[in-house]
């Protein structure tokens, strides 16, 4: 922002979405046009899901079933960037169950981060 100056436009409220219920069915804050809820299954290494379940990833995460060193859980959002981010960050303690929509979306971008990764991995290791 290089400046900014007052303007005289009048406020108009807007009654077509109701702000206390707008962002109940996503992570964070962007909800996708046209999105829709879905219901997301994740099977979650035992020694991640402590944290997992002291901090949910969304209100509406419930224990589906309990393994010897998993815990699979489901939640009901409509899926984000921002839900996908917060997945990617568990990446290796987290399994998608479903939708499987979710699972490629997922996959294209872990091939993105990798494939970016690996050329600088590539070009350290030919450095030395």
């Amino acid at each position: 922002i290089e400046s900014f100056k007052p303007v005289s436009i009048s406020f108009i409220n807007n009654y077509n979405i109701d702000f206390s219920e707008y962002f109940d069915d996503v992570v964070r804050v962007t909800v996708p046009y046209n999105g829709e809820i879905e219901t997301i299954k994740l099977k979650v290494d035992k020694k991640r899901y402590n944290y997992i379940a002291s901090k949910p990833l969304h209100q509406t995460q419930k224990v589906k079933e309990r393994g010897g060193d998993y815990v699979v859980i489901e939640l009901k959002v409509i899926p984000n960037y921002e839900f996908e981010t917060l997945l990617l960050g568990f990446a290796d303690s987290i399994e998608i169950l479903e939708p499987t929509t979710l699972k490629q979306t997922i996959s294209e971008r872990a091939k993105k981060i990798f494939s970016k990764n690996t050329e600088c991995v590539d070009v350290v290791h030919s450095s030395m």
